[in-house]
């Protein structure tokens, strides 16, 4: 998957906070009610499926989510480093509409993983995936 944009808005062209609707209309994504959901442990659980199937890193993803991702408020990155934009990780739920694209922080074992609705090509929202406080890795 392709690294994201840089994080200068006006570098990148990228509207305020307040546009932010706008541009993700323009980029062709359904606009959820909070246009930067942050997910529940539940919700983001009640988006996984059976038998995942590992995306392949070469393949384009389904949309262009870099939009949504850059405009996700720095409070939900609890702390951590996204800015590198790297996708090591993108799993399909073939049961389900979802595909999960795990954006990798600077510390190890944390990813903002987001979740996309690959029919209707929106972003549902975002989770922040801390594997070493899940599993008390220190």
């Amino acid at each position: 998957m392709p690294k994201a944009p840089p994080r200068a808005r006006k570098a990148a062209g990228l509207p305020d906070k307040r546009g932010i609707r706008a541009c993700l209309a323009s980029a062709g994504l359904a606009c959820h009610p909070d246009p930067m959901p942050k997910l529940t442990e539940d919700r983001y659980k009640a988006t996984m499926a059976p038998h995942p199937v590992r995306v392949d890193p070469d393949e384009e993803p389904p949309f262009d989510f870099w939009p949504y991702f850059e405009a996700i408020p720095p409070e939900d990155f609890g702390g951590h480093d996204f800015s590198a934009g790297a996708v090591p990780y993108a799993w399909r739920m073939p049961a389900s509409a979802y595909e999960h694209v795990l954006v990798r922080s600077e510390t190890p074992n944390v990813f903002l993983v987001l979740v996309l609705d690959v029919v209707d090509n929106s972003v549902v929202g975002h989770h922040l995936l801390d594997l070493n406080r899940l599993y008390g890795v220190p």
